[in-house]
């Protein structure tokens, strides 16, 4: 059954995790150095040094954690709502099928009792 009290607390923790989960700026530092002299071919040796350093810091997300978070709720929501409107279905069809088997099957025993003026059971 859907529980209106689980699904809060659903939401609580994992907008704490979500918390949990802060951007921030990512920083990347990358560096080679290759010797090139007389083994390379040249006359004179050389060597190349390279270093960079890349940092990329979010500004404004846009809302899209909270969106993707809002997002996966409704689908969980969807889905238990699903489950359980399949749950009665199947519950109201078992109930309906039972109901005409005894209706079928009385039907049949007082046919039988009323044409040979005694009981047969036909099963």
């Amino acid at each position: 059954m859907f529980n209106s009290g689980n699904s809060t607390a659903k939401l609580q923790g994992l907008t704490r995790r979500r918390r949990g989960r802060r951007i921030y700026p990512v920083v990347s530092l990358t560096g080679s150095y290759t010797p090139a002299g007389e083994a390379s071919g040249y006359a004179r040796p050389t060597t190349t040094s390279v270093a960079m350093l890349q940092v990329a810091i979010p500004i404004y997300s846009g809302g899209e954690l909270q969106a993707r978070l809002r997002q996966t709720l409704a689908l969980e929501d969807q889905t238990e709502q699903g489950m359980e409107a399949a749950s009665t279905q199947a519950e109201t069809d078992a109930r309906d099928n039972y109901a005409r088997y005894l209706r079928a099957h009385w039907e049949r025993v007082f046919d039988a009792t009323s044409s040979n003026g005694m009981y047969q059971a036909s099963f």
